[in-house]
This record gives structure tokens, sequence and C-alpha cells, in this order.
């Protein structure tokens, strides 16, 4: 006996015609299998709408919300990583590239005359600084104990500055402990 049809419209979720469905019964009335195939297809939807869904182990809400937290801090992480990365190549492209556009236009001996002045020009420039460092404190002998006050007065203040801002940039990027 042939089950088709009837075997796709039992399977079927979609309501089927009137006629379709008197030819169902009918036909169930008459074949042992597909009679059995449906009582044992309702047994399963009664067994699938009575078991009740499994509840959670305690805790299991806060310890997915405590990895999800991980979990983002590591991709924001990298992101962060890829985003620099990228600046970096990018910034290596550029340099790479005005360096091949003026490749025809190096020269080597002119790069080098002009390292070689650039050097004799902050010499120089620190020669200056030192004589007239020499006459200021020649004419004002005073001056040497003052500025020697205020100057390690002032590395002190520019270097606790600079470990108060570490210390808040280190506790900034620190992960957030949730208490809970």
């Amino acid at each position: 006996m042939s089950h088709q049809p009837f075997e796709n419209w039992l399977f079927s979720d979609e309501t089927i015609e009137p006629e379709d469905s008197e030819a169902l019964e009918t036909h169930l009335n008459q074949c042992e299998q597909c009679r059995e195939l449906s009582t044992t297809l309702d047994r399963v939807y009664e067994t699938i709408s009575t078991v009740k869904t499994p509840e959670p182990s305690p805790g299991f809400t806060q310890r997915w919300y405590q990895n999800l937290a991980v979990y983002r801090e590591k991709q924001q992480e990298r992101r962060i990583w890829f985003f620099i990365l990228g600046l970096f190549t990018l910034a290596c492209l550029i340099l790479l590239s005005l360096f091949f556009i003026n490749l025809s236009n190096f020269n080597g001996s002119y790069i080098l005359g002009q390292f070689a002045a650039n050097v004799s020009l902050i010499a120089a420039r620190l020669n200056n600084l030192l004589k007239l460092a020499r006459s200021i404190t020649r004419a004002f002998p005073i001056l040497i104990p003052v500025s020697l006050t205020f100057g390690v007065g002032l590395l002190s203040v520019s270097f606790a500055l600079m470990i108060t801002w570490f210390s808040s940039i280190i506790r900034l990027y620190q992960p957030v402990q949730e208490r809970g």
C-alpha cells in the first residue's frame, strides 16, 4: 500500500485542505502502519510539550557576564593592536612611496653636508648658551644657589607629576572588578 502523501501530511506543520484531511482519516483507519506512526508522533509532541526546560546552575548568569566582559576586553585590545599595526603599516608605506618618488633626486653628499651643518649649528648654539650662563653667573653670583634650588624643585615636581600620570594611566587600563 502506498503511504504517500499521507506520511508527508502527518509530518507537515501546515494545515491541510478539508478533503485531504478526510482522505488522511480514511487512510489512518485502513493502514495500521500509518496509524501507529500518527499515534507515535502525537506522543512525541506531547512529551516535548510536557518536558520542562532545565534550570541553569546557580551563578551561571554571573559567570557568563564575567566571561563576556573578559571576552569583550580581549576583543577591544585586539582591535586596538590591529588599528595601531594598520597605522604603522600605512605610515611605512607612505614613507617608502615618498622615498621611491624622490629616489631620482637623492644626493648623498648633499644630505651628509646638511647633517654636518645641523650638528655644527647645534654645537654653536650650545656654546653660546654656555657663554651666556657663565657671564650671568659672573655678574650675579647669587643666582647660582637660587637657580640650583629652583631647578631641583622644578625637577622634583616634574618627576612627581610623571609618576602620578603613569600611575593614573596604569589604573585607567586595568580591568574593572565587578562586585556581586
